[in-house]
């Protein structure tokens, strides 16, 4: 299984270095910043730099996390907010395509995998379709760069609101009903709910941003080079 690779890439990515992989390459996109696309408290949506699919979309916490499960509930707001940010940017720029929306999560069981793993969510617009050469290669064709894929996610999210956080001076149900309105405008945007006036929608062909460019990556997901002290 595929989480057992991970795992076992991690691992021995751990043994030899002494850190979390993810970790690593978590910093050094945030470093780069050419592929990050947003930053909500503790969490970063970027895309991979060797990713396999069009606007294939990372979201991961900043602070080394093995397990989902031991997320905080405190966080779990900022982590919601990031995902309907991104959700909403990949409607604006890829014309509200399907999508996967993946956990990858070290498993709760004890042992290592809670300290070399490093749980994160990978989405997967459905905007491409494997063709005879990645069927029989096992290999992936990326038409889109992701370093254009992320320019064209951030302006969706130019003029894209922040859920935040309510002041303490207000009463808690007002708090709450001010919350609700708009996590209901937000994911309305996302397209995750109808609004007070929804229409159907029609099917219509996603665009591609101009200057696409091709980056052939392997199948395997990839995982960064130690970088050099």
């Amino acid at each position: 299984p595929r989480l057992l690779r991970r795992l076992d890439v991690a691992t021995r990515f751990f043994d030899e270095h002494g850190t979390c992989v993810y970790d690593e390459l978590i910093e050094a996109e945030r470093r780069a910043g050419v592929r990050m696309i947003d930053e909500v408290g503790g969490f970063v949506a970027f895309e991979p730099w060797a990713a396999q699919t069009p606007f294939e979309t990372w979201i991961a916490p900043t602070f080394h996390q093995g397990s989902f499960g031991d997320l905080a509930d405190e966080a779990v707001d900022d982590l919601a907010d990031i995902v309907i940010r991104t959700l909403t940017s990949v409607r604006r720029a890829c014309g509200d395509p399907d999508f996967n929306l993946v956990m990858y999560s070290a498993p709760t069981n004890g042992g290592h995998a809670e300290q070399v793993f490093h749980w994160h969510l990978k989405l997967i617009p459905r905007i491409s379709t494997q063709a005879g050469f990645e069927i029989g290669s096992a290999m992936a064709i990326n038409t889109v760069a992701p370093e254009d894929a992320a320019d064209a996610l951030r302006r969706g999210l130019a003029d894209h609101p922040r859920l935040g956080r309510p002041g303490l001076h207000l009463p808690l149900a007002v708090h709450r009903h001010a919350r609700d309105d708009r996590l209901h405008v937000l994911r309305h945007e996302a397209g995750l709910e109808p609004g007070p006036r929804a229409v159907p929608v029609r099917p219509r062909p996603h665009p591609v941003p101009d200057g696409a460019l091709r980056r052939p990556a392997s199948a395997a997901d990839p995982l960064p080079q130690r970088p050099a002290a």
